[in-house]
């Protein structure tokens, strides 16, 4: 009798594990996991707040103070995605052909 009880724990077990993995798909939480860890970043904060900067001069039609700004951000993310390269992994589903990929 135990060793019926063992298997069907055992059994419930697999299936809430497999479960648990289509969910985790369904949602992307791989994705979205890495993405709040790298948010967190001090680099990535920053590169955030100088496309905000960016935003702000360019509203206010400081053209070329606004270009630097999206420049330093933009080298900060490539940064971040060269450190953190399953977060460009993930966003691109693996259905993309090459052809739509960045390179």
């Amino acid at each position: 009798m135990k060793a019926f009880q063992i298997a069907k724990r055992a059994e419930d077990a697999a299936l809430t594990a497999q479960r648990v993995g289509r969910y985790r798909e369904n949602v992307n939480f791989a994705y979205w996991r890495t993405r709040c860890e790298v948010e967190q970043q001090p680099q990535a904060v920053a590169a955030r707040r100088h496309v905000y900067q960016a935003k702000q001069l360019q509203t206010d039609g400081e053209l070329e103070q606004a270009l630097k700004e999206y420049e330093e951000a933009w080298t900060l993310w490539a940064n971040i995605i060269e450190k953190n390269p399953t977060l460009m992994e993930q966003l691109w589903p693996t259905t993309c052909s090459r052809t739509c990929r960045p390179t």
